[in-house]
């Protein structure tokens, strides 16, 4: 395939009316269809073309050709579109089914149909010279995964649902106990400076409860929004995670409350900065329902349950551009047992 400058997925959006090959048929002159298949993969030198070693799959994507439509499987990352006329088409993703950060790597697709064989699509990330298919977790003792019973915390959980989905993914954890924001603003660069990582999964703001002092957004924001500035700074793609709930047993009221009010300014921030959040906050409340204190093993760490809804969340914001919420209201939020 010609070498040529990346295309942005949307550049390729479906339209309205569809894509792809010629105008209408005669009733009486039926065209002639056939299947299309298309490997989508992730193309971790860039040149447009799937080399032995790259095998990760982008799953999950809808993939349109003059109308019809298929979606890329899992570990694979294979599509195959139906009945598709014979002729010149051209490839389309919807964008909203392409995960975060990923591009078309050279030109826009193209297909003729019926196919010799099946085809392939590249697709790839911005990382530079950063570690491909590598995924640090950075943040304090919740990070470290201080309260599960292997003390692997939620890296363990999210590295294997990353490797059923992309086919690939090693995670990397780098916990500090008792760290605060601030702390890991300043200590991040050298960190992610010796892992390299494809994406930088960043958790935290809970031990800044006290010196905050119940006052939004005290420096959580500023810190937060300073780690991403370091990963963005070295092509690493960055998804913030937002501040965990505490355990409304063990806790006033007030610190759930901050922590409530915190996210709001942590979800404004990482819109404006263009990065994808995992909301770890909106996934407790939706895993509780009702009682938050079952996900906790003390005060603030979760336990394996706990941790599991971390890494759902964490793994959500990679892989899909679909935002959830989920809301409730505090008094069922913090209600004490």
């Amino acid at each position: 395939m010609k070498r040529a400058a990346r295309w942005p997925v949307a550049a390729i959006l479906l339209t309205a009316a569809g894509c792809g090959g010629g105008g209408g048929t005669s009733p009486t002159s039926p065209v002639s269809r056939h299947p299309v298949q298309l490997v989508l993969f992730y193309d971790e030198n860039g040149n447009g073309s799937a080399e032995p070693t790259e095998n990760a799959a982008v799953p999950d994507v809808d993939v349109d050709i003059a109308g019809q439509t298929g979606r890329s499987a899992k570990v694979t990352g294979l599509t195959t579109v139906p009945d598709v006329p014979d002729g010149p088409h051209t490839v389309a993703l919807r964008s909203t089914t392409v995960p975060p950060y990923y591009r078309l790597s050279g030109t826009p697709p193209s297909v003729s149909v019926p196919q010799a064989g099946a085809g392939t699509v590249a697709l790839t990330l911005p990382i530079g010279s950063n570690r491909a298919n590598r995924y640090l977790t950075f943040g304090d003792s919740i990070t470290d995964g201080l309260g599960s019973r292997d003390i692997d915390g939620f890296r363990g959980p999210l590295e294997e649902a990353l490797q059923r989905h992309f086919g690939r993914g090693v995670v990397e954890a780098d916990g500090l106990g008792g760290s605060k924001s601030d702390d890991g603003s300043a200590r991040i660069t050298s960190v992610i400076n010796r892992v390299r990582p494809a994406y930088t999964l960043i958790l935290y703001g809970t031990n800044d409860w006290k010196r905050c002092n119940g006052e939004v957004p005290c420096h959580t924001v500023d810190s937060l929004q300073s780690m991403i500035g370091a990963v963005k700074s070295i092509s690493s793609l960055p998804v913030l995670g937002t501040i965990p709930p505490c355990n409304p047993h063990d806790n006033l009221p007030e610190r759930n409350e901050w922590i409530t009010r915190m996210n709001v300014a942590v979800r404004a921030m990482a819109a404006q900065e263009g990065v994808p959040v995992a909301d770890v906050h909106a996934g407790f409340v939706r895993e509780a329902n009702g009682r938050l204190e079952d996900l906790f093993v003390d005060l603030v760490h979760p336990n394996d349950r706990g941790y599991r809804v971390i890494a759902n969340e964490f793994f959500r914001a990679i892989t899909s551009r679909a935002s959830g919420s989920s809301s409730t209201s505090l008094r069922s939020l913090f209600r004490r047992p």
